[in-house]
């Protein structure tokens, strides 16, 4: 058996009972300039696996393991 002696518990300062006030986070710009393959990219992965769930000759265990 091992006895470990602790210093005795150190508390925090007292935290200042006035408010905090924060400030708002800046505003993002609002527009179109996304790139159309950024959302193409998801689009294009969903079919691919999709295509490889419904494969002709593939395994069950392989359709499982793929989701």
């Amino acid at each position: 058996m091992v006895t470990v002696k602790r210093p005795p518990r150190v508390y925090p300062p007292a935290v200042a009972a006035e408010e905090v006030r924060l400030e708002s986070p800046p505003e993002l710009p609002r527009g179109g300039s996304g790139q159309w393959w950024q959302s193409l990219l998801p689009m294009l992965a969903t079919a691919g696996s999709a295509a490889f769930f419904f494969m002709p000759g593939t395994q069950t265990i392989m359709k499982v393991m793929a989701g």
